[in-house]
């Protein structure tokens, strides 16, 4: 007994005000409301993408009808302790290493990190898509590029390309010091 109550209830309430903390907000953001994780690129790192796009690819458009290249899908839909576990805010580095294009619908790259694992088979960061396509599509687009698939174009990135970001949510927390937006 501890002034009257049990280390047991002590402890129990402990974990309760904790769980509740976290279950609550991840910054002022509800975790209820997270769509996604992702590492979101900086503003330096977005434009290296797309101008070592236009400059590496010339005949491949890299602007299909909607431009993004602007992060890394950690997870979809995270259940709150997922969330709870990701260290929000922290800059990471991800390293471009093969680009795909199907020239019509879809055009992305393949990612790797050291620091953060996506949940997706192949981590990558979606370049364009073409109208009514998802970003989604890129997860497709290089499993055929993998399957080395005749109607998808894909290539090594030679010497890697040295992307950063931070780790947020998306609606966003506000917890990264550079916004970008998704």
């Amino acid at each position: 007994e501890y002034g009257g109550e049990s280390q047991t209830a002590m402890a129990l309430w402990s974990v309760l005000i904790v769980a509740a903390a976290l279950g609550c907000v991840v910054g002022a953001l509800p975790l209820a409301e997270v769509i996604y994780t992702a590492v979101f690129l900086d503003s330096a790192s977005q434009g290296s993408l797309h101008r070592w796009w236009s400059t590496h690819l010339p005949t491949i458009p890299g602007n299909l009808s909607r431009v993004y290249g602007e992060h890394m899908t950690i997870e979809f839909r995270p259940p709150r302790a997922h969330v709870a576990r990701l260290d929000l805010g922290r800059r990471v580095s991800l390293e471009g290493f093969l680009w795909a294009s199907d020239n019509r619908s879809c055009e992305g790259i393949q990612v790797h990190s050291w620091e953060v694992r996506s949940l997706n088979n192949f981590s990558h960061v979606t370049l364009s898509t073409g109208p009514g396509t998802s970003p989604v599509c890129t997860n497709q687009l290089l499993a055929e590029a993998h399957r080395h698939d005749h109607r998808v174009e894909s290539g090594q990135i030679e010497p890697a390309l040295q992307l950063g970001g931070c780790v947020d949510t998306f609606p966003r927390s506000g917890l990264c010091e550079e916004e970008v937006q998704a």
